[in-house]
């Protein structure tokens, strides 16, 4: 769920009804989302319901942008799987270890993302294999990655084109059907991630002689 609440929302599902409560007070103006992403399947053949996310807001204005991409890992370039991506728009470099992100959400299997339900202005992108889901960097052992560039979402008007063939063996076209839609920018995005060489360092003693004095870590 993002904005991210102190105490996880609470969820039960009893045959088809699937029910959130939340368990903290809401923002004033405040656009909210869950995102399910694939969580939610049929019964019979599990096949998932893709992408779904529901969106709410505490005021009269409910923010439907939206930035996607993929994360890989930088050695490899394999996707990652189950990271948090997250904006700041506070633009200084510490706002990602000291403060939550505002607006999150996960990779898939594909190391793909969508982060929906997002403001405009001007934001920082990070990724984060957050281990103890606090949503800011504060363990050097976990996975980080980041977008060295502003991101500013926006939108416009796009058209894709869908074939209908009247034999599908043959391949031949009967009609092609222009359909307009409201594509979301950027979401082309691709972040590399990392874990950072530097380990925690522990003073172990210290020494002192004339004009000099000496650290041991």
């Amino acid at each position: 769920m993002t904005p991210s609440q102190e105490s996880f929302p609470g969820m039960t599902v009893v045959n088809r009804k699937w029910t959130v409560e939340l368990r903290d007070t809401l923002l004033l103006n405040t656009t909210y989302t869950i995102d399910v992403t694939n969580a939610i399947t049929d019964r019979n053949e599990k096949n998932p319901l893709e992408n779904f996310s529901y969106s709410f807001s505490t005021g009269d204005v409910v923010d439907s942008l939206s930035i996607s991409g993929k994360i890989l890992t930088a050695e490899n370039l394999e996707p990652v799987k189950g990271m948090y991506v997250g904006l700041h728009s506070n633009m200084e470099d510490t706002a990602f270890t000291k403060t939550k992100f505002e607006r999150i959400s996960r990779t898939n299997d594909g190391g793909e993302f969508t982060i929906r339900g997002v403001a405009p202005g001007k934001y920082k992108l990070y990724g984060l294999d957050d281990a103890n889901r606090d949503y800011m960097y504060d363990n050097p052992a976990e996975a980080i990655a980041f977008m060295e560039t502003i991101i500013e979402p926006s939108a416009e008007s796009a058209v894709k084109y869908d074939t209908v063939y009247t034999d599908t063996t043959k391949l031949v076209i009967d009609t092609v059907k222009a359909i307009q839609y409201t594509r979301f920018l950027p979401d082309n995005i691709v972040l590399r991630s990392f874990k950072s060489d530097s380990q925690r360092q522990y003073l172990q003693k210290h020494e002192r002689t004339p004009n000099k004095l000496t650290l041991f870590f």
